[in-house]
């Protein structure tokens, strides 16, 4: 296809069939202020007459410029046929690529517009439509390779890593994070583990970890009462009230709206007899009579009046009726207080539901039976709604049990009933469901005598399930609240350490208290310890900074133990002069800072055990064997 390059720099790829004087044509028409219709005679004419002529002369050269130069295929270069000279290009795979796929995205505007012939003159698809077809198919499927080339690049985005997760978390609660705590790196945890059994020198490390409990502690304080009062006995009363309001008032109150819709359908004064009604009431008497039951039926001296009219009543009576008598259906004490038996009053109660039914299909028709029927369903389903409420109401359970029975619905044991909680939310309202909400959040973490602990915490939330969590945090409004819960639960997976650093086991840890022995847990910690002593690094642990500068050295110090070069020795010792900074301004002798770096600059060998005698060694007693690096006495 020949190119053009019109006056306005535009290259114009025009068909190979379209003869050279209808491309300067379409040219002139489109810049004729470029390109007159009528030269005038003169030198304006001349012009006129040598812009036609250069014109003329980009149809015909820029087609064989274009034609001169070989395209590579892959490479990005391309030959000169006449010079045999190369020149940068974009290959010709990538040029077909860009084609192809414009032609895909353009092809439903030029069939629109008619540059794009998609039938012929007999109505049959024309194979330039077949063609455009196939080849925006290629570019739009999925499973086409050329849809991946034309694809937006996905940006995979990597989970921060856990420690950044944690402190991120804390910084939201207001939780000062111990550095031993947020680190990632196993040596920094374990030695500060084992540095709060040091007598003295664990007292920092150990003093950051209880104030970071107290701090997760008011935390959780705070979501508690964002919810409500906390208090348990509240919130089974709130529940009880609520469930019990919406049994009597809410759900009737629905069902009748249903069946006012009935009501509206309906001609008043169209009576139908109670057949149905009649024929139970009489097979209830001749079952009495049979079994020589002494005393009229209750159930059927209710309706005896009714069933006795002889042309029987009309929609609204009826109606009214069947309401009298479901209030004793709805309430076994009722029928108990009467004296009447429940299964012929249940009897009674089905058979005016049939008559109802009827009186709606003789006084108005199809469209109104059709609404009775929905009004059934939905009837039925609200008052099964009812009983499973009055259910979890129990006759004889307390403000306690109740919120015990919710609080186990949101579980994930075998107590767990999440239909049971999302019907309880239901006929609570936000007001009561927050104090309930409230009241959990209470017990989780705390013992009988109220301490918070981070790892019962961590046990009580897990124990809910998903479902759960959202019902009781996040269906009132208070998602910021539910966001500080989750936030709770992540600093409490490491907060697990923190009590091991606020409260150290003694017999465990206490035989690593000798500078040698920390090489069972770290190596390089075991120097750090021998040199700056046990109260300085746990100190230094304790604050983000320093232990950020601590973490770094330790890092550089394994990769120069497990590869030894000049590059890992001497960022090393860059590590080193930082934290022997540090490590002097925290001992309180800044002008050692050098000596300090010395000392922490190189690998050094420690053995993996202490010695005999060593295990109880107080801080800054030298360590006896041989080999084993002596603390300076600055420290």
């Amino acid at each position: 296809m020949p190119v053009v390059r019109m006056p306005d720099g535009a290259q114009v790829r025009f068909p190979d069939d379209m003869p050279a004087e209808q491309i300067r044509s379409l040219i002139a028409s489109k810049f004729p202020e470029v390109v007159p219709q009528a030269a005038p005679s003169g030198p304006e004419g001349q012009v006129s007459q040598d812009l036609r002529s250069e014109l003329s002369g980009m149809t015909q050269r820029l087609p064989e410029q274009e034609n001169q130069w070989e395209r590579a295929t892959i490479l990005p270069i391309a030959k000169n046929a006449a010079t045999g000279a190369l020149a940068p290009a974009v290959p010709g795979l990538l040029v077909g690529a860009a084609e192809s796929g414009a032609q895909a995205i353009t092809a439903p505007y030029r069939a629109y517009t008619g540059d794009l012939q998609v039938t012929d003159a007999d109505g049959n698809i024309t194979p330039d439509a077949i063609g455009e077809g196939l080849n925006a198919a290629l570019w739009m499927s999925p499973a086409s390779p050329a849809s991946r080339l034309a694809g937006a690049t996905k940006t995979v985005t990597r989970p921060k890593p856990e420690g950044v997760q944690v402190a991120e978390a804390a910084q939201r609660l207001g939780v000062d994070m111990p550095r031993a705590a947020t680190s990632d790196r196993v040596a920094i945890q374990q030695v500060g583990k084992t540095l709060t059994n040091v007598p003295v020198g664990g007292t920092p490390l150990r003093k950051a970890s209880e104030t970071a409990i107290s701090q997760l502690d008011d935390a959780a304080l705070r979501v508690q009462q964002g919810y409500g009062s906390g208090s348990v006995a509240s919130a089974g009363s709130a529940a009880r009230e609520g469930i019990t309001t919406h049994a009597k008032e809410a759900i009737p109150g629905k069902v009748g709206t249903r069946y006012d819709a009935v009501d509206k359908l309906v001609a008043p004064n169209v009576v139908t007899p109670l057949s149905e009604t009649a024929r139970v009431a009489g097979d209830i008497l001749a079952r009495r009579e049979n079994a020589k039951i002494a005393g009229n039926s209750a159930a059927v001296r209710l309706v005896r009046r009714a069933i006795e009219e002889k042309d029987g009543l009309n929609y609204e009576g009826i109606k009214n009726l069947r309401t009298a008598i479901g209030e004793f259906v709805d309430d076994p004490a009722k029928i108990a207080a009467s004296g009447m038996s429940a299964k012929e009053i249940k009897s009674i109660y089905g058979a005016l539901t049939d008559d109802l039914r009827n009186a709606v299909q003789r006084s108005g028709g199809d469209e109104a039976l059709a609404a009775f029927e929905k009004a059934n369903t939905f009837a039925a389903k609200k008052f099964a709604e009812r009983s499973d409420l009055q259910k979890i109401l129990g006759k004889q359970t307390s403000d306690e049990g109740l919120f015990s029975k919710i609080e186990a619905m949101a579980g994930s044991t075998s107590r767990a009933d999440q239909s049971g909680l999302m019907k309880v939310r239901g006929a609570v309202g936000k007001e009561a469901w927050d104090e309930i909400s409230s009241a959990v959040i209470s017990k989780m973490g705390r013992d009988a005598d109220g301490k918070f602990s981070p790892d019962r915490f961590l046990t009580s939330y897990g124990k809910m399930s998903k479902t759960g969590k959202h019902m009781l945090f996040r269906t009132t409004g208070k998602n910021d609240l539910a966001a500080s819960l989750d936030d709770l639960a992540t600093v409490s997976r490491r907060f697990k350490q923190l009590n091991q650093f606020a409260n150290p086991s003694g017999t465990a840890q206490s035989a690593l208290t000798g500078a040698g022995a920390y090489a069972a847990v770290a190596a390089p910690m075991t120097t750090l310890g021998s040199i700056a002593g046990s109260r300085v690094l746990s100190s230094v642990l304790a604050k983000p900074v320093a232990a950020r500068k601590l973490a770094n050295w330790a890092k550089a110090y394994e990769q120069a133990v497990v590869n030894p070069s000049v590059k890992t020795s001497a960022l090393l010792k860059a590590r080193a002069e930082v934290l022997g900074i540090e490590l002097a301004a925290e001992a309180g002798t800044p002008a050692l800072a050098k000596q300090i770096t010395q000392a922490i600059s190189g690998v050094r060998s420690v053995p993996a055990q202490p010695e005999q005698g060593n295990e109880r060694r107080e801080e800054n007693q030298p360590a006896g064997p041989e080999g084993q690096m002596n603390r300076p006495e600055w420290l």
